[in-house]
């Protein structure tokens, strides 16, 4: 079985337990999430650095092909 049917079965399956949980159950595990989420962005951002050369001439954050990587 190919990996892209494998994740969308365990996906299904996954909304399936999570269909049958409790609405505790479900409030608890989203107040996880919510603290997981409170801690990532409380992380701070990486600094991402540009060679020097790169931005004296205008070419920062511009791919060998002279576009920009998105």
């Amino acid at each position: 079985m190919s990996d892209p049917i494998q994740m969308l079965k365990r996906q299904a399956q996954w909304q399936k337990n999570r269909q049958s949980l409790t609405w505790p159950e479900k409030l608890r595990l989203a107040e996880r999430v919510l603290e997981s989420v409170r801690h990532w962005r409380a992380r701070p951002s990486p600094v991402i650095q540009q060679p020097a050369d790169q931005l004296r001439n205008g070419t920062a954050g511009l791919q060998d092909n002279g576009t920009t990587d998105t």
